[in-house]
């Protein structure tokens, strides 16, 4: 089996997350950023890794799902926030919603805490109170927990759900 695994990354938590469940897999693997992807007729599989924004999925890769007609597609995300809460799965909803556009379907499917890039931080941290982005305590401490993700528990998850399914 043929499988392809494509990424879109910032910085870097989704390229992990990619490396990691292309390593494992016991198919011919091709790992490769979206920028670079090939055409994806020529594979048995599809796996691909976004990173999470204020509104879903990173641009890059909705644009990429975009050009896929007619597959199952098989998805894994990283986000500074718990991907286990309500927005975690309004994300799902709406990539599986994305790809229904173009006949595709969601096969297998990960989502996990990614460390927020230091720069987005910096930015928080200059608003003013009031502002939607505003550096609560709350959002402060979900900073905290994102350090260190994806984590090696976060890798080995992914590679049982994603080197599972190819079995």
């Amino acid at each position: 089996m043929k499988t392809l695994v494509t990424y879109s990354t910032k910085t870097g938590n989704t390229r992990r997350v990619a490396e990691a469940i292309a390593d494992k897999l016991q198919d011919e693997v091709t790992l490769c950023p979206v920028e670079e992807a090939p055409i994806v007729s020529e594979y048995d599989r599809i796996i691909h890794g976004f990173w999470v924004t204020t509104a879903g999925a990173d641009e890059l890769s909705l644009e990429y799902l975009n050009g896929i007609q007619g597959r199952e597609i098989s998805l894994f995300g990283t986000m500074g926030a718990n991907p286990d809460n309500a927005y975690g799965r309004s994300i799902a909803l709406r990539l599986k919603n994305h790809l229904k556009r173009n006949e595709n379907t969601i096969g297998g499917w990960f989502l996990c805490k990614g460390e927020i890039d230091p720069a987005l931080i910096a930015w928080m941290e200059t608003l003013p109170e009031g502002h939607s982005q505003y550096p609560t305590p709350e959002r402060r401490q979900n900073w905290e927990d994102a350090k260190g993700h994806p984590d090696a528990a976060d890798l080995e998850r992914a590679v049982e759900i994603f080197c599972h399914a190819s079995t």
